[in-house]
């Protein structure tokens, strides 16, 4: 399966970011029951499921998303060894490195 690591990067901040902000949003899929006596609450919710499919589905991003940094630090390896001949080679050679380290970078966030 192939990943948009810039997409999954952007959804993970915006998680992130949502649950420092919102208190208790993370509360009912990490099991914490807190009762607060509003009608939303529901204490008898179980989430270990949904906290278990977050898990998995984060594990195999974990793992693509390092599994493609390697292949990255090679292409990098590879684009640092390569000697442009001409300015128009040496300019698409910079950009390849460019794209590349950007790659890299997103990869390293998520």
């Amino acid at each position: 399966t192939k990943l948009n690591y810039t997409s999954i990067e952007c959804v993970l901040y915006a998680f992130h970011q949502t649950a420092s902000r919102v208190p208790g949003f993370l509360h009912p899929l990490c099991g914490i029951k807190i009762s607060t006596g509003q009608p939303e609450n529901k204490i008898d919710e179980d989430h270990t499921a949904k906290l278990a499919d977050l898990h998995k589905r984060l594990a195999v991003a974990n793992k693509q998303s390092t599994e493609f940094v390697k292949k990255l630090q090679q292409v990098r390896t590879k684009l640092n060894e390569t000697k442009a001949e001409g300015e128009e080679a040496k300019k698409d050679l910079a950009t390849k490195k460019e794209a590349c380290t950007a790659s890299l970078l997103t990869c390293n966030h998520v």
